[in-house]
């Protein structure tokens, strides 16, 4: 899931003439009895919008068929609608999830139907929230996340994938402790068909990450809603529909207990994720290159459960105090899985955890870079077995395919500023195989030649050289 960002001008009319909404959580739909006598007339309609402490908008249309006005959740947001015999006023009582209201109203001899929505929104950071984590850096293990990966990796899913970290000294004090519970009536609803694996898989992960313990009972309090999941309607997920078997199986096992005694352990992670991945230097070093972006805070989240199975996310919440988005990125991925090779140099071993860690946050960058060249893209990957082989399952589209080359081949061009060069040719070359044994065929000759334009090319950005890999891409595909 991305959100979506807008200029100031765009972003008014984004408020203004919402016709569709984006994000959406639990439905509540009132409508009213289509007999009902009409209880508004009107041709021209005026829509207020007011959101506590921060601006008003305003705005009147001309009413038509299909009228469906809207506008994000926000609390103790309201909408009136003045129409020319009376007014109506909603409260966003729902936030902030969604809900809409439909009005029946006559226009001359016709009739017609206005909905008026709250839209439901997957963040809201309010403006303490802002203020303490403005160009922070947030490195955590979450209480709920570490449940949903050890309630995974018990699972009969978890114990066959092999994704996930096998026989290491976590795993086997996690087996130890919960196996009298693997009876437990959650184990056979984590059972998922193969063709559905990842998709549960990230919905269950990922979702557990906006929920809080309150007591045994899990609750969302914010500022995350939503991570992941097709319900864009609704917000369920595979974890909301397993919530109450999960918070059982928490109160069952004590699981917050198990949680409070391995904390120290979870802290010393903490520390060693933040001494191999120098996130400052990543988060600087992408919006020096892709400067049309930028994020006001990074969030690392991560588990020792976790094997190769990483994504990134980004929310946002207008910031009235600086006319702008507050954005944060949010990073999803594991921990150290190389602090066991011995073979590895500790420069080495930081860049492939460092290579974890960017090309999931470079997905934000790159992503939207593409799009400005979204026609050149699907006509030079539209051959795409010259590109990816039946390996590559998770990215169908031309547009996946070139945005994972881009991301992957932009570490490598990070690597040759920070590392020296025998550590930095490793980095590369492993990068190289990697990609390869993931399906990625021509991923080598593609990074090499975006190498040799950014040398070429020593004043220009990143997003500058996309016209020159593109006709690379081109070239190379016609030959």
């Amino acid at each position: 899931m991305k959100r979506y960002f807008f200029t100031k001008k765009v972003l008014l009319k984004a408020i203004l003439i919402n016709l569709t909404c984006l994000f959406f959580l639990i439905s509540c739909e009132q409508n009213l009895s289509s007999d009902q006598p009409h209880i508004a007339t009107a041709d021209t309609v005026k829509w207020d919008i007011n959101y506590p402490g921060s601006r008003d908008y305003h705005i009147s249309f001309k009413l038509k068929k299909g009228a469906n006005v809207g506008t994000d959740a926000f609390p103790g947001a309201k909408q009136t609608l003045y129409f020319s015999n009376k007014n109506f006023v909603f409260e966003d009582k729902n936030f902030p999830f969604y809900s809409d209201t439909i009005i029946n109203v006559q226009k001359g001899d016709e009739n017609y139907e206005v909905k008026v929505r709250f839209n439901g929104i997957s963040c809201f950071f309010p403006k303490e929230y802002r203020q303490k984590h403005n160009q922070g850096i947030l490195i955590e293990i979450p209480e709920v996340y570490e449940l949903a990966n050890i309630l995974w990796v018990l699972s009969q899913e978890g114990k066959y994938s092999q994704t996930l970290p096998k026989n290491t000294d976590y795993i086997s004090e996690v087996e130890q402790y919960f196996t009298p519970y693997l009876k437990h009536p959650i184990f056979e609803k984590l059972q998922v068909p193969d063709s559905l694996y990842f998709t549960k898989y990230y919905e269950f992960r990922e979702n557990s990450f906006t929920f809080q313990f309150d007591g045994d009972k899990l609750v969302r309090n914010g500022p995350f809603y939503f991570v992941y999941g097709e319900d864009r309607r609704n917000f369920t997920s595979f974890f909301t529909e397993l919530k109450t078997l999960v918070e059982d199986f928490a109160k069952t096992s004590n699981y917050r207990q198990f949680y409070q005694s391995h904390k120290s352990y979870y802290d010393s992670l903490v520390r060693e994720q933040a001494e191999m991945i120098p996130v400052r230097n990543i988060w600087d070093w992408m919006e020096r290159e892709f400067p049309n972006n930028s994020y006001q805070a990074y969030r690392v989240v991560f588990s020792p459960l976790i094997g190769g199975s990483h994504s990134t996310q980004n929310f946002s919440t207008f910031d009235e105090t600086i006319d702008d988005w507050f954005s944060e990125s949010v990073m999803f991925v594991c921990g150290n899985r190389y602090a066991s090779d011995k073979s590895l140099s500790r420069e080495q071993m930081k860049g492939l955890m460092s290579g974890v860690f960017l090309t999931e946050v470079d997905h934000n960058y790159v992503n939207s870079a593409s799009r400005k060249y979204r026609e050149d893209i699907d006509s030079i990957f539209e051959n795409r077995e010259q590109w990816a082989n039946d390996q590559v399952i998770s990215y169908q589209s031309q547009m996946a395919v070139f945005n994972e080359y881009m991301t992957h081949a932009v570490y490598s061009l990070w690597v040759l500023e920070n590392f020296d060069q025998k550590t930095a040719n490793f980095l590369i070359d492993h990068r190289e195989k990697l990609n390869i044994k993931r399906g990625f065929i021509k991923f080598p000759e593609f990074n090499q030649a975006l190498i040799k334009i950014s040398k070429e090319n020593p004043d220009k950005k990143t997003i500058e050289l996309y016209p020159d890999i593109l006709e690379w891409c081109k070239t190379t595909e016609s030959s």
